[in-house]
């Protein structure tokens, strides 16, 4: 296994699960709005920004296959392979949610029936992070298979996913209540606390992983450093949306406006401007780099 096979797979499992998490995340803000929301259309339009990320690592994942041709082989798998599993499922994923919104971009569907397929593709979306964080579990590859790996894929989903949820919620000007922007900020907080004890984690574990060439923790060196840039990253990230979070929405605002109704402040919080969100999602997907990073480096068969 070569590293470039190795930064197509980290760039696939760092895009592919954040951007599905992220238009679960942002999806249930169309599931739960008022059908009469002003911006419900434009969110929905905006849910372009989560599938074209999880759909960039979908195609940069592809490359390790060498031609197109291979990959209806990895498609024979089904089942019994958790590679197949997990492209099956990214497949389905993205066939979904894309052809709902080039149905949006042609026609204004019914709200009941939008509410129905983004929540179809949520669940679509749930089972690909799921598929991911299991494709790993490989006997041969002791580092790789501890109990512990799946909970870190989650986690650094959870991460970059809330990241583009804001993201995706500013473009779109959406105005909600300010709880429910607070809940998705502190998810990405709890999944950045766990993400870091899940790292604590994988280190003692590898404590007991070696081959032939040696213990698994000599391939990582300063995995302490990486520990470091994803809390730091992730911190960063979470305060560039909770700086904006806190200061309540006024009788200016853009949904206030459109509507003609007075938003009580207490009520109705904006998300962070657009360059601050944007900033949280690049940060957001450096910390899960750092995250996969020694990951993929304590790559080690047991025959070795």
């Amino acid at each position: 296994m070569t590293s470039a096979f190795h930064l197509q797979l980290l760039l696939f499992t760092v895009l592919g699960p954040g951007g599905a998490l992220g238009f679960v995340a942002a999806s249930a803000f169309v599931v739960t709005a008022p059908k009469d929301a002003p911006w419900l259309f434009r969110l929905q339009r905006c849910l372009l920004l989560p599938i074209a990320l999880c759909m960039l690592g979908l195609v940069i994942a592809a490359t390790h296959l060498g031609t197109p041709r291979n990959a209806l082989y990895v498609l024979l798998g089904v089942g019994r392979s958790p590679l197949s599993n997990e492209m099956v499922a990214t497949i389905s994923f993205l066939a979904l949610s894309w052809l709902f919104w080039l149905m949006l971009a042609t026609r204004r569907l019914p709200v009941p029936v939008t509410k129905a397929w983004v929540a179809a593709a949520s669940v679509a979306a749930l089972a690909m992070v799921r598929e991911t964080a299991l494709a790993y579990s490989i006997n041969t590859v002791p580092a790789w298979s501890l109990p512990v790996v799946p909970w870190m894929f989650w986690m650094g989903a959870l991460v970059l996913g809330c990241a583009v949820a804001f993201c995706t919620l500013r473009i779109a000007r959406v105005q909600v209540p300010a709880w429910s922007l607070r809940v998705l900020l502190g998810v990405q907080t709890a999944a950045l606390a766990a993400g870091v004890a899940s790292m604590a984690l994988f280190r003692g574990g590898l404590e007991g992983v070696s081959s032939a060439l040696g213990d698994a923790m000599t391939l990582v060196p300063g995995y302490g450093l990486y520990v470091a840039a994803f809390l730091l990253m992730g911190a960063v990230s979470a305060a560039c949306e909770a700086r904006g979070l806190f200061r309540v929405g006024d009788k200016g605002s853009d949904g206030c406006r459109e509507t003609g109704n007075d938003c009580t402040p207490p009520q109705v919080a904006d998300c962070p401007s657009v360059p601050r969100a944007a900033l949280s999602v690049l940060l957001a997907a450096g910390a899960v780099v750092a995250m996969r990073v020694p990951f993929y480096l304590t790559y080690m068969t047991v025959g070795l």
